[in-house]
């Protein structure tokens, strides 16, 4: 499938997440479970995008990675903190903020 053909395909799959995760799962579920069924669309968009785009991300070439340099941790930290900083804090309990805080991706 020529990549131009792949990227429409993946706006495509990407409309599908916003609108799934953004209005239609809130009709059926809240709180934890609702955390739970969003990680599994977003693990089913995960999947079709690996299947999109396999050969790209396979093709590069390997960096050396130093995991003793601070910026790499910086930034991991940074992005781990993300949904705490600007979660939902609406949730009710620590433990529903907990699960979202490890399932939530940066800018949802």
């Amino acid at each position: 499938m020529p990549l131009n053909w792949k990227l429409l395909l993946a706006v495509g799959v990407e409309i599908l997440y916003m609108i799934s995760t953004r209005s239609w799962l809130n009709e059926f579920a809240d709180g934890i479970e609702l955390e739970l069924y969003i990680t599994g669309v977003r693990l089913l968009t995960a999947a079709i995008y690996w299947a999109l785009f396999r050969d790209i991300i396979l093709h590069r070439p390997v960096k050396n990675v130093s995991f003793q340099s601070p910026m790499l941790w910086i930034g991991i930290g940074a992005v781990c903190l993300v949904p705490i900083l600007v979660g939902n804090w609406g949730l009710s309990g620590y433990k529903t903020q907990f699960v979202f805080a490890l399932t939530s991706k940066a800018g949802r």
